[in-house]
């Protein structure tokens, strides 16, 4: 089965490939896999926020997870800084940029390959393992996340 997205502005549907698809409507294929990435990320920065023992200095969580993403994700997608003509410009690159000031708008979530939705969550599970251990933090619902990869692990590499 395919998993398929519709997506309308703002709002994102969940279409199974046995729905009859329209005409006229703009669809996206959900790589297998992204749904349980995009849940564990999210679930892993809640638990990381709640925990309270991270040194960034944040006042959301939504502001604690675009941190999250630019240390331990791809980043920034691209950069905004203002040119010699004070014309705002659009690049990928620094280089272009040089001394100006630049404000960095970070990938989004939704774009991420899988690889990168891979990377990420990794980076951020050895984060929290070595916050949690050296501030002395248990989190029942981290060790039931981890424990479930365990699982999963061995499962996929039985022998």
């Amino acid at each position: 089965m395919i998993k398929i997205l519709e997506t309308k502005k703002d709002n994102v549907y969940l279409i199974k490939s046995s729905q009859k698809l329209r005409e006229g409507k703009n669809y996206e294929l959900i790589e297998k896999g992204t749904l349980e990435q995009n849940k564990m990320f999210h679930e892993l920065v809640n638990i990381y926020y709640s925990s309270g023992v991270f040194s960034y200095d944040v006042s959301s969580f939504g502001e604690f997870r675009n941190h999250i993403k630019k240390d331990f994700g791809a980043g920034f997608e691209y950069y905004l800084y203002v040119d010699d003509k004070g014309k705002i410009r659009k690049t990928k690159e620094l280089g272009e940029i040089g001394n100006k000031d630049k404000y960095g708008v970070l990938k989004s979530w939704s774009k991420y390959t899988k690889r990168e939705r891979t990377t990420t969550i990794d980076r951020l599970i050895n984060e929290m393992y070595t916050v949690f251990y050296h501030n002395n933090f248990h989190s029942p619902k981290f060790e039931e996340i981890i424990g479930d990869l365990k699982k999963w692990h061995n499962k996929i590499y039985q022998f």
